[in-house]
Order: structure tokens, then sequence, then C-alpha cells
């Protein structure tokens, strides 16, 4: 299931309970306890989404709860994502959408379950969808690193040395591209050379960062030629670097 294009509750494959038919697609969690409606197999890729639109329908005016859960309550491994709450002035047999942020991005293939009750009906779900490329990335978040000496930390890579690479995969710079790279980090030199190598097939175009010294991880931000469309980007530390590396973020 494509969890960026609309999924109707219609389509669980998974549940707690027994459901009733909604409207328009939905489902109905007719109990009095709170009950969940389940979808196994959504495939939300590789960078993922932390935002969820959920169409809903409430014969009333009271605040219901809502639970946002990965995987399905009552087996193993699942987590509580989002326990929350629903409440709009009711327009009958009208769905309305809320949305809700989650703690954090769910990721690849897995299960979403939403929780519901007293004959709340759930037409369905729709998750935004974030472009990777254009986002704040941390550098632990990387595809990939090698090279002679780094030490990785909670949120960042650190006393980056000799001949280290980090990589992202599918960066997506669309037909227009961008104009900025915002760095955040920390020379441990009074300047620090990056290499950003922007790879699609044959193709390698190299730009060059400076990054001047500071006492703690600040912003640096830098102008470069847009690049555009599907690429690898690797950022590659010469020898004598001594860096550490929190986030970045390309900016259109």
């Amino acid at each position: 299931m494509d969890p960026y294009e609309f999924i109707p509750a219609g389509l669980y494959n998974a549940s707690t309970t027994t459901l009733k038919s909604g409207l328009l697609g939905g489902v109905q969690i007719a109990d009095e306890e709170i009950a969940y409606v389940g979808f196994r197999g959504i495939d939300f890729g590789e960078y993922g989404s932390d935002e969820i639109t959920i169409p809903i329908y409430f014969l009333g005016d009271d605040r219901i709860p809502i639970e946002i859960w990965e995987g399905v309550p009552g087996e193993e491994d699942a987590e509580p994502l989002l326990r929350t709450t629903y409440q709009k002035k009711c327009i009958y047999l009208t769905y309305q959408a809320e949305t809700y942020k989650l703690p954090r991005r769910l990721k690849g293939i897995t299960t979403l379950s939403i929780g519901g009750k007293d004959m709340v009906n759930i037409q369905g779900f729709r998750f935004t969808r974030y472009e990777k490329a254009y986002q704040k990335l941390y550098a632990i978040e990387n595809n990939r690193i090698y090279g002679d000496s780094y030490t990785l930390t909670e949120d960042a890579v650190e006393k980056i040395g000799n001949n280290v690479a980090l990589e992202f995969e599918n960066m997506d710079f669309g037909e227009e591209g961008f104009s900025k790279l915002v760095i955040c980090g920390r020379s441990r030199n009074d300047v620090n050379t990056i290499n950003i190598h922007f790879v699609s097939g044959d193709e390698d175009i190299v730009q060059i960062v400076e990054v001047p010294y500071s006492d703690d991880c600040i912003e640096h931000e830098f102008n470069l030629d847009s690049v555009k469309g599907v690429r690898k980007v690797s950022f590659t530390f010469l020898p004598g670097s001594n860096f550490d590396f929190r986030w970045f973020r390309f900016v259109k």
C-alpha cells in the first residue's frame, strides 16, 4: 500500500474487533472501549513521513479518543505512536479531516493501526510526502559511511578525519534544483574543506565548500551551482580533516 495516496479504511487487513462498514468506503468502530483497524504492508519508503491526515465522522460534538500505532495492539513489537483526540462540530453524514503529527517518521514496509470507539467512522488516511532532498538530514541518517576515522554519536558524526565519505542516496532535486546548502557542524581546524559529489550514472559533479573554525556546531550557509534530478550525494573529507557533522539541508 502507498501511504502517500489515500488508502480507504475498507481495505484494512487487520483488526482487534469486528468492524462495520462505514460511510463512503470507510469503517465504523462500534466498541465502547477503544479498538483498532489495521493496515499491513504499507511502504513508507526510505525517508518516510510523520504526518497523517484522517477523515473522521462522529455523530456528536464531544471530544473522542484517537490512537495511532505502528503494528497491531496486542501483537509483538506493536508500539503506540500517538494518543490524541478528535473534536469537530458534527456535519451530518460528512467526514471532516484532521491532521496529526507523529513523534517520529515511519519508514520502510510496516503496519499501521488507527484506534477509536463509540461508533466513530474512519474513512481512511493519507501521509504527507516529504521531498528527502530538501529536508533537514542528520549526518547519522546516511545510507553509507566509510573512511579512516570518525565517531558516531546520538545526533552527529564527530571527529571526521582522513578520507571519510558520507553518502545519501535517492536525493531528488527535481527540475528546478537548489540554490544553497546549509551545513550545521564544527570545524576543529582553521578551515575544513568538504568535497560534495552529486552522482548520477556516469556523471559526477563536484562542488567544494570551506567551513571555518567554530567552538560549537553552528550553521554555515553556502551558495552552490544548481544540480537537478535524482542524485547520490557524497560528502567527502580530505586528509587532515577534523570535523563534527550534525546536519545539512539543501534550499531551493
